[in-house]
């Protein structure tokens, strides 16, 4: 159902994009600790304009589109004795900023549309 999707879903999945300029800024900083413990707070700024086209049975004239906005994430980490691996644990979208951005592929989104907590387990065996 569309109505229940992000707006940075819909804007890509009811339109075709004809032209986008965009500008992608990240930034990040990174802390390790001899123990094992890291942790890591990026912010990337995302500054997108474009003409976008309707797609359906009748060709519309393009319509303009454009929005900027910083998207946070932050992420602890702790690696396993000998290395063998890490646990980790973060957020994406820490703020939870809503924004318009037509990303490439609708469903594998470059950037989390709402704020999504995760857990994750890394293993590297010998």
């Amino acid at each position: 159902m569309t109505h229940n999707l992000p707006r940075v879903l819909r804007l890509q999945e009811n339109m075709r994009k004809s032209q986008i300029d965009a500008i992608i800024v990240p930034l990040g900083i990174n802390f390790f600790h001899p123990s094992g413990l890291s942790a890591s707070f990026g912010a990337t700024y995302y500054d997108q304009e474009g003409d976008f086209v309707k797609e359906g049975p009748i060709v519309l004239p393009s319509e303009k589109g454009d929005d900027n906005f910083w998207v946070a994430d932050a992420f602890l980490s702790y690696r396993l004795p000998k290395r063998y691996g890490f646990i980790t644990v973060g957020v994406t979208n820490l703020f939870d900023e809503e924004f318009e951005y037509a990303d490439t592929d609708i469903d594998n989104p470059s950037i989390q549309p709402e704020r999504f907590f995760f857990g994750k387990v890394t293993l590297a065996f010998p």
